[in-house]
């Protein structure tokens, strides 16, 4: 029966072009992250030194793996490449102050340094230059964002479709979980917020989980699965609240935002839908209430 069951799987794998080293390739590194984030959660909730240094020495194993089995046994490297960076966000933000007044200004230095890594990752990806010399495609740079500065009226509807996914999302998530704030009462604070929350963080996020992650596993395994996969990861991305609730909140609206990134197809609905959550969640009703 087992055998018969098999062999049923495999065909099925077949009929949609999936291959052994696809499955293997979201499987292997995402049962890596979730080890490593159960031990997080655990250290974020008794403030053990060893285990952060556990979480650490995972992380880096998923790096090496991600970056030695694409090499040693030639094959594709894009959905590898997604999920070595979630465990660079990881690694970056173990230093990260939780909660503390210097959290926000912490998170542009964490976000700022992926935001560079996927940009370079997604110029490889549409341009396949190199770092030679001439090899570094300025006229091409320069016609896309040509093109993205001429259609920014267009991103208006997405823009305001996103905000008015995220807000409810934000006040569910604020009500179930109660977060506290994570900016001041001031101006300054407010924008910092903005800065942080929406520009940097929910950008990021969604270029890495949206994006890269997702639409990568969607290329092969399907839709349905690098929603799942994409979400679990996003959602397991959050296990330093030590709050098995929260876990459960953010796995449910990374898949919310990946449905609907899926359906739309526009990346700026869902940094919208992410940003205005997380503003609702961390600045405006902390502070409002």
């Amino acid at each position: 029966m087992p055998s018969a069951a098999i062999g049923r799987f495999q065909d099925h794998l077949e009929r949609r072009g999936i291959e052994g080293w696809d499955l293997f390739a979201v499987l292997a590194p995402l049962i890596l992250i979730l080890i490593a984030e159960a031990v997080f959660y655990s250290a974020s909730r008794t403030m053990e030194t060893e285990l952060f240094a556990e979480v650490a020495v995972i992380h880096a194993g998923n790096i090496m793996l991600c970056l030695l089995v694409p090499m040693l046994f030639k094959t594709s490297d894009r959905i590898f490449q997604g999920f070595m960076l979630v465990s660079v966000l990881r690694l970056l933000t173990i230093g990260m102050p939780n909660f503390s007044g210097v959290t926000l200004e912490w998170s542009l230095l964490v976000y700022l340094p992926l935001l560079l890594v996927l940009a370079f990752l997604l110029m490889d990806e549409r341009f396949g230059f190199s770092m030679e010399p001439g090899g570094f495609p300025f006229q091409e740079i320069r016609g896309q964002a040509r093109q993205a500065l001429d259609s920014l009226s267009e991103l208006g509807r997405p823009a305001a479709a996103g905000l008015m996914l995220g807000l409810p999302l934000g006040l569910v998530g604020q009500m179930a979980l109660g977060m506290p704030a994570l900016a001041s009462d001031d101006l300054g604070g407010a924008l910092l917020a903005l800065l942080a929350i929406l520009l940097f963080a929910a950008l990021a996020e969604e270029l890495l989980f949206r994006r890269v992650l997702q639409s990568r596993i969607a290329e092969r395994l399907g839709a349905a699965p690098g929603i799942a996969a994409a979400a679990l990861a996003y959602g397991i991305m959050h296990s330093g609240y030590g709050d098995a609730a929260a876990l459960l909140f953010f796995i449910a609206a990374g898949a919310a935002i990946g449905y609907a990134y899926r359906r739309s197809g526009s990346l700026t609905l869902a940094v919208c839908m992410n940003g205005a959550m997380g503003l609702t969640m961390f600045a405006l009703l902390p502070l409002a209430f």
